[in-house]
């Protein structure tokens, strides 16, 4: 796994925050078991390093609980800063991973900052085929009640 800076914090049986060295919540993971999909939140700028970190922790997650991947959402509305170094990861180690682990829809709630909307461009454009569902939303809640209907 990737080397970081971050350490993780259990916050319940299905869910875990990383603090930054100042304790400072960066990212939050939870899973929802009646609902079968997961919640990624990313709460600010992060470097490459940390991202793949929270990612491969979060493939480690469902291996050690069983729990399906089949349904993700992210919630990058407070990421601050561009992500793109990390977009080839993301469709060329991650994806391919998680598709044989039975992904098949993700839902993104859209940032604010203009470089982070630069960067989920990129990667719009990179996993475009990709065979997955793929939303982008403005907020939270209709991100959810999209991807509860995949």
């Amino acid at each position: 796994m990737s080397e970081t800076r971050l350490t993780i914090q259990a916050t319940g049986e299905s869910s875990y925050q990383a603090l930054d060295p100042q304790d400072k919540v960066v990212y939050s993971f939870e899973y929802f078991w009646t609902e079968d999909y997961c919640l990624h939140h990313w709460q600010c700028y992060l470097p490459d390093n940390d991202i793949i970190f929270l990612y491969e922790y979060s493939i480690d997650f469902f291996n050690r609980t069983g729990a399906s991947p089949a349904r993700s959402l992210t919630d990058i509305t407070t990421y601050d800063g561009s992500f793109d170094g990390i977009n080839e990861y993301l469709v060329t180690s991650l994806l391919p991973r998680v598709l044989a682990m039975g992904f098949r829809a993700g839902a993104t709630v859209l940032p604010e900052d203009f470089f982070a909307q630069l960067a989920l461009e990129e990667y719009q454009a990179m996993a475009q085929d990709l065979p997955y569902k793929q939303g982008y939303f403005a907020s939270l809640e209709d991100a959810k009640t999209w991807l509860l209907e995949q």
